[in-house]
């Protein structure tokens, strides 16, 4: 099986709405109906991909998105010592059911951790799903309850 993994573009679209489909919770999805879910996630993704401060990293497989990483990038308020600092948010990390378990979701992680440092993030942060605390904590992250952080320095 090959796995590219890359920068998503507005071509992604339709895929990665129904990879944020199949990761919501049952409850969420019988809220609305996917049509009207489609319209609104991509009035998202339209901001996102027209933003400098969102990425979104994908690993695609026979031309099909199996797994996504979001990650925004927040200026933090300047300081005398630093002007210009940003942190990043980690969101909407999901790999297929069936693609899970052969490293897929590591690579990707490091890919965008690898990404963020390269674009001056100090650390990043994320709200793990229940049950996947220990895959962050062997990427680096630390745990302080919900919020888990790895500075990239």
């Amino acid at each position: 099986m090959s796995i590219l993994y890359r920068q998503a573009t507005p071509k992604d679209i339709a895929e990665l709405t129904r990879l944020r489909w199949e990761f919501s919770p049952e409850e969420y999805q019988q809220a609305q109906s996917f049509p009207d879910f489609y319209r609104e996630f991509g009035v998202f993704l339209e901001f996102a991909f027209s933003s400098s401060n969102w990425i979104i990293w994908v690993a695609e497989s026979e031309e099909k998105l199996i797994s996504t990483a979001f990650l925004q990038k927040i200026r933090r308020t300047p300081r005398p010592s630093k002007m210009i600092r940003y942190w990043g948010n980690i969101t909407n990390v999901y790999t297929m059911p069936e693609y899970r378990g052969k490293g897929i979701g590591t690579a990707l992680m490091k890919g965008i951790m690898e990404a963020a440092k390269n674009d001056g993030i100090e650390s990043l942060i994320l709200w793990p799903a229940e049950g996947v605390t220990e895959f962050y904590e062997r990427l680096g992250f630390s745990s302080d309850r919900e919020v888990m952080e790895i500075k990239l320095k």
